[in-house]
Protein backbone atom coordinates (compact mmCIF):
# COMPACT_ATOMS: atom_id res chain seq x y z
CA UNK A 1 0.00 0.00 0.00
CA UNK A 2 3.11 2.12 0.89
CA UNK A 3 4.58 1.95 -2.59
CA UNK A 4 0.98 1.98 -4.61
CA UNK A 5 0.50 5.24 -2.45
CA UNK A 6 4.34 6.57 -3.87
CA UNK A 7 3.62 5.24 -7.53
CA UNK A 8 0.40 6.11 -8.48
CA UNK A 9 1.11 10.17 -6.77
CA UNK A 10 4.67 10.37 -9.12
CA UNK A 11 2.97 8.61 -12.01
CA UNK A 12 0.20 11.49 -11.90
CA UNK A 13 2.86 14.49 -11.36
CA UNK A 14 4.70 12.74 -14.55
CA UNK A 15 1.34 12.51 -16.54
CA UNK A 16 0.33 16.28 -15.62
CA UNK A 17 3.71 17.68 -16.32
CA UNK A 18 3.94 16.29 -19.78
CA UNK A 19 0.60 16.80 -20.63
CA UNK A 20 1.15 20.48 -19.83
CA UNK A 21 3.87 20.81 -22.61
CA UNK A 22 2.99 21.24 -25.94
CA UNK A 23 5.18 18.33 -27.85
CA UNK A 24 5.53 16.01 -24.60
CA UNK A 25 8.57 16.19 -22.44
CA UNK A 26 11.00 15.76 -25.25
CA UNK A 27 10.53 19.35 -26.00
CA UNK A 28 12.04 20.34 -23.09
CA UNK A 29 14.70 18.02 -23.35
CA UNK A 30 15.61 18.16 -26.50
CA UNK A 31 15.37 22.04 -27.14
CA UNK A 32 12.49 21.11 -28.84
CA UNK A 33 14.32 18.86 -31.47
CA UNK A 34 13.49 15.52 -32.99
CA UNK A 35 14.34 12.30 -31.34
CA UNK A 36 16.05 10.68 -34.07
CA UNK A 37 18.04 13.77 -34.38
CA UNK A 38 22.15 13.85 -34.95
CA UNK A 39 23.46 13.62 -31.17
CA UNK A 40 20.66 13.20 -29.33
CA UNK A 41 21.06 9.50 -28.47
CA UNK A 42 22.65 9.64 -25.24
CA UNK A 43 19.85 12.37 -23.97
CA UNK A 44 17.49 10.24 -25.50
CA UNK A 45 18.91 6.71 -23.76
CA UNK A 46 19.37 8.77 -20.42
CA UNK A 47 15.55 10.03 -20.05
CA UNK A 48 13.92 7.11 -21.30
CA UNK A 49 12.54 9.44 -24.54
CA UNK A 50 11.81 6.73 -26.60
CA UNK A 51 9.35 4.60 -24.50
CA UNK A 52 5.93 4.79 -23.75
CA UNK A 53 5.04 7.27 -20.18
CA UNK A 54 4.22 4.15 -18.25
CA UNK A 55 6.97 1.99 -18.70
CA UNK A 56 9.38 4.58 -18.32
CA UNK A 57 7.55 5.55 -15.06
CA UNK A 58 8.37 2.26 -13.97
CA UNK A 59 11.63 2.54 -14.90
CA UNK A 60 12.14 5.71 -12.87
CA UNK A 61 10.16 4.23 -9.69
CA UNK A 62 12.58 0.83 -9.95
CA UNK A 63 15.86 3.06 -10.51
CA UNK A 64 14.57 5.48 -7.31
CA UNK A 65 15.07 2.09 -4.77
CA UNK A 66 18.75 1.64 -6.32
CA UNK A 67 19.52 4.73 -5.48
CA UNK A 68 19.49 6.46 -8.63
CA UNK A 69 17.34 9.11 -8.89
CA UNK A 70 17.60 10.62 -12.74
CA UNK A 71 19.12 13.64 -14.37
CA UNK A 72 17.99 16.94 -13.73
CA UNK A 73 16.55 18.27 -17.53
CA UNK A 74 17.25 22.00 -15.92
CA UNK A 75 21.33 21.73 -14.86
CA UNK A 76 21.91 18.50 -16.60
CA UNK A 77 23.05 16.22 -13.39
CA UNK A 78 22.01 13.48 -11.49
CA UNK A 79 19.49 14.64 -8.68
CA UNK A 80 20.99 13.18 -5.99
CA UNK A 81 23.80 15.50 -6.24
CA UNK A 82 21.45 18.60 -6.28
CA UNK A 83 19.08 17.26 -3.43
CA UNK A 84 21.80 16.02 -1.27
CA UNK A 85 23.62 19.19 0.06
CA UNK A 86 20.03 20.89 0.56
CA UNK A 87 17.89 17.90 2.14
CA UNK A 88 19.16 18.52 5.43
CA UNK A 89 18.93 22.09 6.09
CA UNK A 90 15.02 22.18 4.88
CA UNK A 91 15.08 18.89 7.07
CA UNK A 92 15.91 21.16 10.03
CA UNK A 93 14.00 23.60 9.11
CA UNK A 94 10.98 22.06 8.78
CA UNK A 95 11.44 19.53 12.33
CA UNK A 96 12.30 22.48 14.13
CA UNK A 97 9.48 24.12 12.90
CA UNK A 98 6.94 21.27 13.69
CA UNK A 99 8.33 20.48 17.12
CA UNK A 100 8.04 24.89 17.86
CA UNK A 101 4.81 24.55 16.40
CA UNK A 102 3.53 21.89 18.59
CA UNK A 103 5.27 22.42 21.65
CA UNK A 104 4.14 25.95 21.95
CA UNK A 105 1.01 25.45 19.92
CA UNK A 106 -0.07 23.37 23.27
CA UNK A 107 1.46 25.03 25.85
CA UNK A 108 -0.96 28.23 24.63
CA UNK A 109 -4.03 26.26 24.17
CA UNK A 110 -3.66 25.11 27.60
CA UNK A 111 -3.09 28.32 28.95
CA UNK A 112 -5.93 29.85 27.01
CA UNK A 113 -8.26 26.85 28.21
CA UNK A 114 -7.16 27.92 31.66
CA UNK A 115 -7.38 31.64 31.03
CA UNK A 116 -10.96 30.87 29.33
CA UNK A 117 -12.38 29.59 32.66
CA UNK A 118 -11.35 32.44 34.51
CA UNK A 119 -12.78 35.07 31.81
CA UNK A 120 -9.42 36.58 30.92
CA UNK A 121 -8.63 34.34 27.96
CA UNK A 122 -9.65 36.96 24.96
CA UNK A 123 -6.14 38.24 24.67
CA UNK A 124 -4.79 35.01 24.20
CA UNK A 125 -7.56 34.29 21.91
CA UNK A 126 -6.99 37.48 19.96
CA UNK A 127 -3.26 36.41 19.46
CA UNK A 128 -3.91 32.72 18.57
CA UNK A 129 -6.48 34.35 16.01
CA UNK A 130 -4.02 37.02 14.67
CA UNK A 131 -1.04 34.61 13.59
CA UNK A 132 -3.28 32.25 12.46
CA UNK A 133 -4.42 34.52 9.57
CA UNK A 134 -1.05 36.06 9.57
CA UNK A 135 0.62 34.78 5.81
CA UNK A 136 3.54 33.24 5.61
CA UNK A 137 5.03 36.35 3.11
CA UNK A 138 3.75 38.86 5.44
CA UNK A 139 5.74 37.45 7.98
CA UNK A 140 9.28 36.89 5.87
CA UNK A 141 8.90 40.63 5.77
CA UNK A 142 7.72 41.62 9.05
CA UNK A 143 10.25 39.26 11.58
CA UNK A 144 13.90 40.50 9.75
CA UNK A 145 12.35 44.18 9.88
CA UNK A 146 12.07 43.75 14.07
CA UNK A 147 14.77 41.13 14.99
CA UNK A 148 17.66 42.18 12.17
CA UNK A 149 17.19 46.05 11.72
CA UNK A 150 14.82 47.47 14.38
CA UNK A 151 16.73 45.42 17.30
CA UNK A 152 20.04 44.15 15.24
CA UNK A 153 19.98 40.24 17.09
CA UNK A 154 19.45 38.30 14.28
CA UNK A 155 20.74 38.13 10.88
CA UNK A 156 18.67 38.85 8.17
CA UNK A 157 19.49 36.54 5.65
CA UNK A 158 21.63 33.90 4.87
CA UNK A 159 22.50 30.09 6.36
CA UNK A 160 24.97 28.70 8.62
CA UNK A 161 25.90 24.71 8.64
CA UNK A 162 26.03 23.64 12.05
CA UNK A 163 29.12 21.25 10.58
CA UNK A 164 30.67 25.56 10.18
CA UNK A 165 29.11 27.06 13.55
CA UNK A 166 26.73 26.11 15.73
CA UNK A 167 25.93 29.28 16.91
CA UNK A 168 25.57 30.44 13.70
CA UNK A 169 23.11 27.58 12.76
CA UNK A 170 21.35 28.83 15.64
CA UNK A 171 21.00 32.37 14.95
CA UNK A 172 20.05 31.39 10.84
CA UNK A 173 17.87 29.01 11.96
CA UNK A 174 15.48 30.87 14.69
CA UNK A 175 13.74 33.76 12.12
CA UNK A 176 12.80 31.29 9.29
CA UNK A 177 11.32 28.52 12.16
CA UNK A 178 9.82 31.38 13.55
CA UNK A 179 8.06 32.53 10.36
CA UNK A 180 7.10 29.05 9.76
CA UNK A 181 5.91 28.10 13.33
CA UNK A 182 3.69 31.19 14.20
CA UNK A 183 0.93 29.89 11.34
CA UNK A 184 1.00 26.42 12.49
CA UNK A 185 1.68 27.05 16.31
CA UNK A 186 -1.40 29.30 16.42
CA UNK A 187 -3.79 26.65 14.45
CA UNK A 188 -2.66 23.91 17.05
CA UNK A 189 -3.25 26.12 19.86
CA UNK A 190 -6.87 26.92 18.81
CA UNK A 191 -7.40 22.96 18.26
CA UNK A 192 -6.04 21.99 21.31
CA UNK A 193 -8.18 25.02 23.47
CA UNK A 194 -11.52 23.74 21.35
CA UNK A 195 -10.43 20.15 22.63
CA UNK A 196 -9.95 20.66 26.39
CA UNK A 197 -13.25 22.75 25.79
CA UNK A 198 -14.86 19.83 24.03
CA UNK A 199 -13.70 17.36 27.39
CA UNK A 200 -14.07 19.26 30.03
CA UNK A 201 -17.19 18.28 30.83
CA UNK A 202 -16.92 14.88 30.40
CA UNK A 203 -17.59 13.38 33.96
CA UNK A 204 -13.79 12.16 34.42
CA UNK A 205 -13.26 15.66 34.45
CA UNK A 206 -15.69 16.43 37.15
CA UNK A 207 -14.60 13.61 39.02
CA UNK A 208 -11.02 15.15 38.80
CA UNK A 209 -12.33 18.70 39.72
CA UNK A 210 -14.56 17.86 42.38
CA UNK A 211 -11.75 16.06 43.97
CA UNK A 212 -9.88 19.37 45.00
CA UNK A 213 -7.43 19.15 41.98
CA UNK A 214 -5.69 22.30 40.55
CA UNK A 215 -7.24 23.27 37.63
CA UNK A 216 -3.88 23.25 35.48
CA UNK A 217 -3.34 19.45 36.35
CA UNK A 218 -6.68 18.47 35.47
CA UNK A 219 -6.22 20.07 32.29
CA UNK A 220 -2.27 18.65 31.30
CA UNK A 221 -2.92 15.31 33.44
CA UNK A 222 -6.64 14.27 32.07
CA UNK A 223 -7.91 16.77 30.02
CA UNK A 224 -5.11 17.23 27.41
CA UNK A 225 -4.74 13.80 26.55
CA UNK A 226 -8.18 13.05 24.78
CA UNK A 227 -7.83 16.78 23.63
CA UNK A 228 -5.31 15.88 21.58
CA UNK A 229 -7.72 13.72 19.01
CA UNK A 230 -7.52 17.20 16.35
CA UNK A 231 -4.10 17.78 16.94
CA UNK A 232 -2.22 14.40 15.85
CA UNK A 233 -5.01 14.55 12.78
CA UNK A 234 -3.66 17.99 11.71
CA UNK A 235 0.06 16.86 11.66
CA UNK A 236 0.24 14.92 8.65
CA UNK A 237 -1.22 18.68 6.57
CA UNK A 238 0.97 20.86 8.99
CA UNK A 239 4.12 19.04 7.82
CA UNK A 240 2.66 19.74 4.06
CA UNK A 241 1.89 23.03 4.72
CA UNK A 242 5.83 23.75 6.38
CA UNK A 243 6.90 22.22 3.14
CA UNK A 244 4.78 24.48 0.87
CA UNK A 245 5.79 27.06 3.42
CA UNK A 246 9.68 26.30 3.12
CA UNK A 247 9.12 27.51 -0.35
CA UNK A 248 8.64 31.15 0.44
CA UNK A 249 10.72 31.50 3.51
CA UNK A 250 14.18 29.86 2.05
CA UNK A 251 13.65 32.33 -1.23
CA UNK A 252 12.70 35.36 1.09
CA UNK A 253 16.04 34.25 3.76
CA UNK A 254 18.41 33.09 0.96
CA UNK A 255 18.84 29.62 2.07
CA UNK A 256 19.55 26.99 -0.40
CA UNK A 257 17.38 24.04 0.43
CA UNK A 258 14.74 22.14 -0.58
CA UNK A 259 12.25 24.59 -1.02
CA UNK A 260 14.50 26.55 -3.99
CA UNK A 261 15.16 23.41 -5.76
CA UNK A 262 11.48 22.91 -5.80
CA UNK A 263 10.30 26.10 -6.82
CA UNK A 264 13.23 26.15 -9.19
CA UNK A 265 12.12 22.47 -10.95
CA UNK A 266 8.59 24.07 -11.45
CA UNK A 267 9.35 27.18 -13.67
CA UNK A 268 11.93 24.74 -15.61
CA UNK A 269 9.67 21.72 -15.38
CA UNK A 270 12.45 19.77 -14.07
CA UNK A 271 10.99 16.27 -14.18
CA UNK A 272 12.78 13.96 -12.36
CA UNK A 273 13.20 16.80 -9.64
CA UNK A 274 9.51 17.58 -9.49
CA UNK A 275 8.78 13.42 -9.09
CA UNK A 276 11.51 13.24 -6.31
CA UNK A 277 10.10 15.70 -3.97
CA UNK A 278 6.79 14.57 -5.09
CA UNK A 279 8.21 10.90 -4.08
CA UNK A 280 9.61 12.12 -0.68
CA UNK A 281 6.69 14.47 0.51
CA UNK A 282 4.23 11.75 -0.17
CA UNK A 283 6.35 9.21 1.91
CA UNK A 284 6.88 11.44 4.62
CA UNK A 285 3.22 12.25 4.98
CA UNK A 286 2.28 8.31 4.83
CA UNK A 287 4.93 7.80 7.09
CA UNK A 288 3.19 10.52 9.83
CA UNK A 289 -0.51 8.89 8.82
CA UNK A 290 1.16 5.15 9.91
CA UNK A 291 2.56 6.98 13.27
CA UNK A 292 -0.80 8.85 14.09
CA UNK A 293 -2.43 5.44 14.00
CA UNK A 294 0.02 4.40 16.38
CA UNK A 295 -0.60 7.56 18.45
CA UNK A 296 -4.38 6.98 18.52
CA UNK A 297 -4.14 3.60 19.89
CA UNK A 298 -2.09 5.08 22.61
CA UNK A 299 -4.19 8.22 23.30
CA UNK A 300 -7.39 5.99 23.56
CA UNK A 301 -6.31 1.83 23.37
CA UNK A 302 -10.54 1.69 22.84
CA UNK A 303 -9.43 2.37 19.41
CA UNK A 304 -7.95 -1.48 18.89
CA UNK A 305 -11.31 -2.07 20.16
CA UNK A 306 -13.42 -0.54 17.64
Amino acid sequence: MFLAGLFISTLAVRIGIELSIDGGIQTVVLNGGPIDAPGAGPVVEAFRLDQPVLLRHVDWFVDVFRGELGRSIRNRVPVQDLVTPRLPITAQIAATSLVVSVLAGTFFGIVGALRDVRSKGQFISTGVGFFQAMPVFILTLLLPWLFAFQLGVLPSFGWVRPSVSLQGNVETLILPVLTLSLPEGALIARLVKTGMHRVLGEDYILAAQAKGLPRWRVLTRHALRPASFTVVTEIGLILGSLFAGSVIVERMFAIGGMGVVFFEASIGRDLHVLLFVTMLLTGLIMTIRIITDVIYRWLDPRIDNV
